[in-house]
C-alpha cells in the first residue's frame, strides 16, 4: 500500500513559477522562461496545470456557495493517473492531459466506476466508445465560464 508520494502542484498563474525558479535560481525570469519551452516533459506538466486551472474554474462550485464542490484526480497504488475527474449532472468524465504529438487511445487509465474519457492533446483528433481525443486549445475554447465562482 502506498500511503505517500509525490504531490501535484498547479500554479493558478505559470508566471508564479517562473517568477519563483527565478528568484531560487538567481537566474533571469527570461531564461527560466525559454528553457520551460525547450523541455517537453517539463512544458507538459505546465500545459497540464493549466488544463486543470481552467477546470477548477470553470466547473468546481465555490466552497463559499456549495458543499458540494466537485473536481477531483485519481491515483492508485498502481500507479494509474488521472489528471481530472468532474461531475457533469450525474455522469463522471475523466480528462488525461497527453501534450505529446500523438496520443493514443490507450494513453489514458480505465476504472470501472468512469464510463467517459477525454484525452487531451497537442494536436490530435479521435472518437472510439466512450472516449474522445481533442487538442488541448478546443478543449478550452469550448468551457462555459461558471456561473459558481465569486
Amino acid at each position: 500500500m502506498k500511503f505517500k508520494g509525490a504531490k501535484k502542484v498547479c500554479f493558478q498563474d505559470s508566471f508564479i513559477f517562473y517568477a519563483l525558479k527565478s528568484f531560487l535560481t538567481e537566474r533571469d525570469i527570461n531564461d527560466v522562461i525559454a528553457e520551460t519551452f525547450e523541455e517537453e516533459e517539463f512544458l507538459s506538466k505546465m500545459v497540464e496545470g493549466v488544463v486543470s486551472n481552467h477546470l477548477a474554474i470553470t466547473q468546481e462550485k465555490s466552497i463559499m456557495k456549495e458543499k458540494d464542490t466537485f473536481l477531483w484526480f485519481y491515483y492508485d497504488t498502481r500507479g494509474r493517473e488521472l489528471d481530472n475527474i468532474m461531475k457533469i449532472n450525474s455522469t463522471f468524465i475523466a480528462i488525461k492531459t497527453k501534450y505529446k504529438s500523438e496520443v493514443s487511445f490507450k494513453d489514458t487509465a480505465r476504472i470501472s466506476q468512469i464510463k467517459n474519457y477525454i484525452i487531451l492533446s497537442k494536436e490530435d483528433f479521435g472518437l472510439k466508445k466512450n472516449t474522445l481525443i481533442v487538442p488541448i486549445e478546443t478543449f478550452l475554447s469550448i468551457l462555459d465560464k461558471s456561473t459558481y465562482n465569486l
